[in-house]
């Protein structure tokens, strides 16, 4: 969703579209929380996947290729 939104804010068919820039950064340990697991929605026949895909199929097929090429995620 996060990433719909802002490829939507800095879209050409707004007028006064803004330059993103975006920041990450990497902490130390974060294996307990399972974040960046959460990837069940690229699955064919999950609850969602349907929904991401009409908001924004470009990206979601973007995402999708990104998971699937990927391999080992990072730790």
């Amino acid at each position: 969703m996060k990433l719909g939104l802002l490829r939507w804010l800095a879209s050409p068919e707004l007028s006064a579209s803004p330059r993103l820039g975006m920041v990450w950064y990497r902490t130390a340990n974060e294996t307990h929380n399972a974040d960046g697991e959460q990837i069940a929605y690229l699955r064919s026949g999950h609850q969602s996947s349907a929904y991401f895909r009409e908001l924004d199929p470009i990206l979601y097929e973007r995402l999708g290729r990104v998971v699937a090429g990927s391999g080992a995620r990072p730790g």
